[in-house]
């Protein structure tokens, strides 16, 4: 069995090993395996009632339910339900530099799967199944798998786009796991359920309206009705022929309205207010002398309208638009203006109104064609995607967002898209996965309003598989295999260790340092309707490699290893070029499920846990900015500006978010926000101030917003080890809410997103700089985005 242990029970369990235990945990037992939660907490005191007693429940201070006494602590268990969560569970009892913790677990569910390597030309899989109640069987595709003394197993599959294991625990909780696999080929013959639906409210379609009425503006209807000229000619008995050309045009303004039809069609009726033709007549057949014959007048047109119906349709996997019925209108017809015919022609005004509606409507419904059709059509042109992209390390991934059903509403337009990602080849050594974590969903169409009732003029539903199979895509490129140094890590050097380093780590100030992560399968998220965060991000199974270089030796050694399990809270959201964006800022709940100290140079447990505690909070924003996998629906020549985000679907199981359009040439004249920074910082053990650079060092160990410092003055703090909090204002021209997002030591930029604070921890030593820019809700950006710059320092 893989050796077990928590990273609270490696940083205390020597430390209090020698310690005078005057608090012993009665209930919950050490290791008690219950599907109720606890009916009591009993806690013993030996020698009377502690000073500063206080007890932790899943690091939540519950000391306020207990009953206190010189003999022991009792809390009522339904007190604390709420607080007792599925799976493992701590609970802390601690006085002063005492700490006794009791690990129990609440088991409702079944067995957790994991996979730790595919062959996929033999067909087998390796993993171990772990439930804290024992594991009663499991089944791959329907096959008994049989179990090692440590749940470990050796499976074969089926080659098909979907493997599922089915496990049962001793007390008959089932779980189910399904892994899928997306090639081009599952991809095209769309053996997925759709996994994106973006929605074009009528909101969305007065940009498309905007569009075609600037477009209208803009074509030279004067040239392309001489072009035609002579429009037409008609006979006058005694005289012969005469021909009529058009000399000049005007308008007013035309003004355009579409209507979304619930039968895949948009009606869209333009009209051109007083509509006036220039024209001439003259008998062509007299040569130069017909001009002696010509006469000027004008032809108007009060109403002069222009209807078409626009047929949207999925063609070949993208989104056709075809142009049909389109008519010309003339109002209450066209007038010629007789007094300025001689009299010989006043009967013929007939001839010229019906020659002028004749030559007119073919041109017009020309000049709409030629305008409207492309118009649509590079409207929504960019909602299927089928690109390459590529990180910095080479990299590469597929990815393919193909549409497979449209409907449109009276109020809107919906597209189904069947979206997938493939890993492309990959040089690096990475250990294979069977697939990425599926689960049965359905995909919701946005309707024309937000949960919150709020209007909207774009949106888009993402299915949870669709950014596990991104997951697994960048884990099968290599993505998810990094290397971690110097070179692309702020912090990888004895400086930046020396928060973490005791008397009994043999680092020196020379040392090199190189760290890689090989993960044994991808990361994969699971959604949560919860306000503050939208989900929960996974990764089993990583291993981190320590390496150093002494001086004086050849090459790195390694260290040691430690393998862990990860989980860490995100928010979901948008990168300026149109993906989707894990956002991880706060820190991960790690168990290390086994270690190896293989190298010559001494190091404490407590370090090998601290290098993880400390590196995984860079290492994952970082890693979550290179998954750049999941591109969003967009409209061409706009961007989109999110007004609420938040999980949908039956079960939780997709993400959507809506807002508004925001046309880019908006965003290019709009005017730049600014905004500003100071610190708050403090500490209980050291609050000094002395003159040095605007700097702060924060102890990890305190809560930082009691003491505002001006980041103009030379002040700094002196405490021990990494964490800060920056406070944020801005200034913004239009009075509107702003949005910030924030980089560290010239890391990925975090989501964008309205805060008022930046709360950093787990900082390495040295000097950090912290770069924040603000945006509008026109996506105007910062110019010149300001830093904040400061040490963390270790205080003996």
């Amino acid at each position: 069995m893989k050796l077990l242990f928590s990273r609270i029970s490696i940083l205390f369990v020597l430390f209090f090993l020698t310690a005078c235990e005057r608090i012993s945990i009665d209930v919950p037992t050490e290791g008690a395996v219950t599907i109720e939660k606890p009916e009591l907490f009993a806690v013993t005191f030996s020698s009377g009632t502690p000073a500063n007693i206080r007890f932790q429940l899943n690091t939540i201070d519950v000391t306020d339910f207990f009953t206190i006494t010189a003999a022991g602590a009792e809390a009522i268990g339904a007190d604390l339900a709420e607080y007792v969560f599925s799976g493992k569970n701590s609970f802390v009892a601690i006085a002063g530099i005492e700490m006794q913790q009791s690990i129990f677990y609440y088991d409702i569910t079944g067995p957790v799967i994991h996979t730790l390597n595919t062959d996929f030309a033999l067909g087998s899989v390796t993993g171990y199944v772990v439930d804290p109640g024992g594991v009663a069987s499991i089944t791959l595709d329907g096959n008994p798998i049989s179990l090692s003394a440590d749940n470990e197993f050796v499976a074969t599959f089926t080659s098909a786009p979907f493997n599922v294991f089915v496990a049962i625990d001793d007390f008959g909780h089932e779980s189910t796991t399904t892994f899928a696999r997306s090639s081009a080929e599952d991809i095209e013959q769309n053996r997925y359920n759709a996994s994106m639906s973006a929605r074009l409210n009528n909101g969305g379609f007065e940009f498309l309206t905007e569009q075609v009425e600037i477009g209208l503006a803009g074509i030279d209807f004067e040239k392309a009705m001489k072009d035609l000229n002579p429009l037409f000619d008609f006979e006058v008995l005694g005289i012969g022929f005469f021909s009529v050309d058009v000399i000049d045009l005007s308008f007013d303004p035309p003004s355009v309205e579409i209507t979304v039809n619930s039968d895949e069609h948009l009606e869209t009726h333009i009209a051109i207010p007083n509509f006036q033709a220039g024209i001439k007549l003259y008998v062509p057949l007299f040569g130069f002398l017909g001009n002696l014959f010509s006469f000027n007048n004008t032809i108007f047109i009060e109403n002069l309208t222009i209807d078409t119906d626009l047929i949207l349709s999925i063609e070949n996997a993208d989104v056709d638009v075809a142009i049909t019925n389109t008519s010309v209108g003339y109002g209450d017809g066209i007038t010629v203006d007789s007094n300025l015919l001689p009299p010989i022609l006043d009967a013929f005004v007939g001839n010229i109104t019906n020659g002028a509606a004749n030559a007119f409507t073919p041109t017009l419904i020309d000049i709409v064609k030629d305008l409207v059709l492309p118009a649509v059509s590079e409207f929504i042109r960019e909602i299927p995607i089928d690109i390459e992209i590529s990180t910095t390390d080479g990299d590469s991934l597929h990815i393919s967002v193909l549409p497979t059903y449209l409907d449109t509403f009276e109020d809107g337009l919906t597209i189904d898209l069947n979206a997938g990602v493939v890993a492309l080849a990959t040089e690096k050594e990475i250990k294979h996965a069977l697939g990425a974590l599926y689960v049965d969903s359905d995909l919701p169409s946005l309707g024309n309003t937000t949960p919150g009732g709020n209007a909207f003029d774009f949106g888009a539903s993402i299915s949870v598989n669709f950014i596990n199979q991104a997951l697994f895509a960048a884990h099968e490129a290599g993505i998810t295999t990094m290397n971690i140094g110097a070179d692309n890590t702020p912090g990888t050097s004895p400086e930046g260790l020396s928060v973490i380093l005791t008397a009994g780590d043999d680092i020196q100030p020379l040392d090199l340092i190189s760290m890689k992560l090989l993960p044994a399968s991808p990361p994969f998220i699971k959604l949560v309707d919860d306000d503050n965060i939208h989900g929960t991000l996974g990764w089993y199974d990583v291993v981190l490699e320590f390496d150093l270089k002494r001086n004086g030796w050849p090459d790195f050694l390694n260290l040691f290893s430690v393998t862990f399990n990860l989980e860490v809270p995100f928010e979901l959201g948008a990168t300026d070029d149109g993906f989707l964006l894990i956002g991880i800022e706060q820190l991960p709940t790690l168990e290390i499920i086994e270690a190896n100290n293989i190298g010559p140079i001494q190091l404490t447990p407590k370090f090998m846990t601290s290098v993880i505690d400390y590196f995984m909070p860079i290492v994952m924003p970082a890693l979550a900015n290179k998954l750049k996998a999941v591109p969003l629906p967009r409209i061409s020549g706009y961007g989109i500006y999110a007004e609420e985000l938040w999980v949908s679907g039956t079960g939780h199981n997709n993400f959507s978010l809506a807002g508004s359009l925001v046309k880019l040439s908006v965003t290019e004249q709009a005017s730049p926000p600014s905004s500003s920074l100071e610190f708050s910082g403090s500490n209980e053990q050291n609050q000094s101030t002395i003159a040095s650079a605007s700097s702060v060092s924060i102890t990890e160990e305190i809560d930082v917003l009691t003491e505002i410092l001006d980041p103009t003055e030379e002040t700094e703090v002196i405490v021990e080890n990494g964490e800060a909090t920056i406070t944020i204002s801005g200034t913004n021209p239009t009075n509107s809410p702003l949005e910030y997002r924030y980089s560290v030591d010239g890391g990925d930029w975090t989501l964008w997103k309205q805060r008022n604070s930046i709360h950093l921890q787990r900082l390495l030593g040295g000097h950090h700089e912290v770069q924040v820019c603000a945006r509008t809700v026109y996506l105007k950006q910062e110019q010149d985005c300001p830093i904040i710059e400061f040490d963390t320092n270790v205080v003996e």
